[in-house]
């Protein structure tokens, strides 16, 4: 009975062989047989009329005036938080719980 180590030895000789019987074709002939990838033609259409959209956009946007917000003169108010509040104050959630001991 063959161990392990001698079936894996004799299983890749036997692929090695079965590969050596098999020729790789030509590099010219390779090259012959790829199929050239070309983009239809509607669209590289679509991709120009795209591009010149997003573009035309841009430059259409760029033309129209820019709407200024108007800024309204300072004037003071009183705080409707009154700076004592709790609001205003903060402590942490934990400082309940070593003051209650």
């Amino acid at each position: 009975m063959k161990n392990e180590d001698e079936e894996l030895r004799d299983f890749f000789l036997e692929m090695k062989k079965s590969d050596a019987s098999h020729e790789a074709p030509p590099f010219a002939k390779l090259i012959v047989q790829q199929k050239q990838r070309k983009l239809p033609v509607w669209a590289v259409v679509a991709a120009t009329i795209n591009i010149i959209l997003f573009v035309g956009g841009f430059w259409y946007r760029s033309l129209q005036p820019t709407e200024r917000v108007g800024v309204l003169p300072h004037v003071e108010t009183q705080s409707s938080i009154d700076q004592n509040s709790d609001m205003m104050t903060w402590e942490t959630p934990t400082d309940k719980l070593l003051t209650n001991f």
